[in-house]
């Protein structure tokens, strides 16, 4: 894996101070590993990008609420499908 970057400008109205606490909650948020899932299920059309979901998969001992980045919805006959990222 390669190292990735986040640029971006400090209001011009900021002060030193708020610029680190800035960088301070950045480096928090940011500064870490992340994993994806990407589900395919029946759908939702309540589900959207920005929305937690709990995930319930037993056999990988996977219990928990996961941040749907990406959401795709698909209307076959009465049935509807997504596909979450």
């Amino acid at each position: 894996m390669g190292a990735a970057f986040l640029y971006q400008k400090a209001d011009d109205g900021l002060n030193e101070g708020q610029i680190d606490e800035m960088l301070k909650t950045l480096m928090t948020l940011r500064n870490r590993e992340t994993q994806t899932l990407k589900v395919d299920a029946l759908g939702d059309f309540k589900v959207r990008a920005g929305s937690f979901v709990n995930i319930q998969i037993d056999e990988l001992k996977i219990n928990q609420y996961f941040l749907v980045d990406e959401c795709t919805h698909k209307v076959q006959g009465a049935c509807t499908r997504c596909h979450w990222i």
